[in-house]
């Protein structure tokens, strides 16, 4: 019984672990982006290797309509025009 309890507050503290660390991740990307954003200023062209620097992936919601998720976090959706 004890040692029920203990393998189960371990895989808690994994999770837990695991939660901070993401968190850790998130901040850094969010401040990563902040800085860039401030150098370079806000444009509509990035180069490949810069969107990938901030995106994490693009989700496509419908044929007229993108979400960019970036690494710190955010989804930035967006209408497409034809």
């Amino acid at each position: 019984m004890l040692q029920a309890e203990f393998i189960r507050l371990k895989e808690q503290q994994s999770v837990l672990q695991t939660a901070s660390l993401n968190e850790q991740s998130t901040s850094f990307e969010a401040e990563e982006l902040y800085k860039y954003l401030n150098k370079t200023g806000i444009t509509e062209n990035y180069s490949g290797d810069t969107f990938g620097g901030i995106a994490k992936n693009i989700i496509v919601y419908s044929p007229t309509e993108v979400g960019f998720h970036l690494k710190c976090g955010l989804i930035l959706r967006e209408r497409m025009v034809r």
